[in-house]
């Protein structure tokens, strides 16, 4: 019987005096998901289970990547120093110059091209730095620029192992690097909450690139707006607190719209985006990386599918996480018995956009995702320009021509493994 005895009594004398202190840590976490961090059920559940299951582990991961005290604290005060920067609102006219540039290589043309033409300061922040063959360039062109003079500055969401040597060599260049949040916890680009989602980049305070993908190039007096949202984030990042910020403008033509924990609006974003779609009357076409909405954007569509509007949404047929593409189908689902009409692109896409009635134009880093919305940085542009409207119109409708439909009545029709990815894969959906 020692066989069976042996691991009882191991198990016995090790864990018993540990049990008030994993007792304790079971009740400070499960108190703090039920009043402190209101999370959505199915995450409510996971972090309950890994908390319970596995106390010291599921403790530290649960305050490490659940948890709001991080955000709460930093970015409260953030949000509070940018608002005390803000100055007096001046109304401009609408003298702005937007251009749409669809895809990754007519981005990098016109951008490397201002880059190299660049008089006096080339500034960049970006959610990250993968080592791949945009960043290499990009970082090759930054350096021959910071080498003569120029004020080349370079902020990111996440440092990323083996980019240690391709910002050391930058920075001796001559340009300027610093991350969003300190070094140390940007440095794991697995964490699920506050990130900086902002891609922006200007080049001599005069031209403005905002997007993912489908990027706007901006010219006019508007582009003080970014100037002013890099030079806050700057100094966050840097902790140089010498900026000269921007006066603040309005105009009907373009406009910026910033959203985050270290914003006085967090939820901008979303009311911007529900503004776009309850503007359609006639189409709303929407490109995302992956469809987690909540219930308020769901109704929404909705409402302009059973209006009249034709809604179509495009998706990636292909994406680095799996569990984003089961989700985004379980999504679409009930949209899809709307009218909406939902297609998934033979090909890996990043691009956020959404245009309605060849009247506005949104594309920035918002997602259709609650949680994103909810706990990341986000900046997105929203042109009135017809000619920008109708081109990204006439290039979504081109995207099309090489994706594939989904159904409801296909949706329907699903295998039990395809069953079982979707259950699975909505376990997780916190980490979309």
């Amino acid at each position: 019987m020692a066989y069976v005895t042996a691991p009882f009594i191991w198990f016995i004398t090790t864990y018993f005096p540990i049990l008030p202190l994993v007792i304790i840590l079971d009740l400070i976490g499960v108190l703090t998901i039920l009043f402190v961090d209101r999370l959505d059920p199915r995450s409510f559940i996971f972090w309950l289970i890994l908390i319970i299951v596995f106390p010291v582990i599921g403790f530290v991961l649960y305050f490490s990547y659940g948890s709001h005290f991080y955000s709460d604290r930093k970015f409260r005060k953030k949000a509070v120093a940018d608002h005390g920067c803000v100055n007096e609102t001046v109304d401009v006219e609408g003298d702005n110059s937007t251009k749409l540039l669809w895809n990754i290589d007519e981005f990098l043309d016109s951008f490397t091209k201002d880059i190299r033409n660049a008089e006096s300061s080339v500034w960049i922040e970006t959610p990250s730095m993968k080592d791949s063959e945009l960043w290499n360039g990009i970082l090759k062109v930054l350096e021959d620029v910071a080498s003569k003079g120029i004020d080349v500055r370079l902020m990111s969401g996440t440092y990323g192992w083996g980019r240690t040597y391709a910002v050391n060599r930058f920075c001796r260049a001559g340009g300027r690097f610093c991350t969003f949040n300190n070094r140390l916890y940007d440095m794991f680009p697995g964490h699920f909450r506050n990130r900086n989602l902002r891609m922006l980049m200007i080049v001599d305070e005069k031209t403005v690139y905002s997007g993912y993908e489908a990027v706007l190039r901006i010219e006019g007096p508007v582009t003080s707006n970014y100037i002013r949202r890099f030079l806050l984030d700057w100094a966050h990042g840097s902790g140089d607190l010498r900026v000269s910020v921007p006066t603040n403008r309005m105009d009907d033509d373009v406009y910026m719209v910033v959203d985050g924990r270290d914003t006085m609006d967090p939820e901008s974003s979303m009311k911007d985006i529900l503004d776009v779609v309850t503007s359609a009357r006639d189409r709303l076409y929407i490109a995302t990386p992956y469809l987690t909405p909540d219930d308020d954007f769901c109704n929404t569509i909705k409402l302009a599918s059973y209006s009249g509007a034709d809604v179509r949404i495009l998706l990636p047929g292909h994406t680095w996480y799996r569990p984003r593409r089961w989700n985004s189908l379980s999504a679409a689902y009930p949209l899809m018995k709307a009218g909406v009409r939902v297609y998934f692109s033979d090909e890996y896409s990043i691009r956020r956009m959404m245009v309605s009635d060849g009247r506005f134009c949104m594309t920035g880093s918002c997602t259709i995702s609650k949680n994103s919305l909810e706990r990341d940085l986000n900046l997105s542009t929203v042109t009135c320009s017809e000619t920008v409207c109708e081109e990204a119109e006439r290039r979504f409708l081109e995207e099309l021509e090489n994706a594939v439909e989904c159904t409801a009545t296909e949706y329907e029709k699903r295998s039990i493994y395809d069953v079982l990815c979707i259950a699975a894969s909505r376990f997780f959906m916190f980490l979309n």
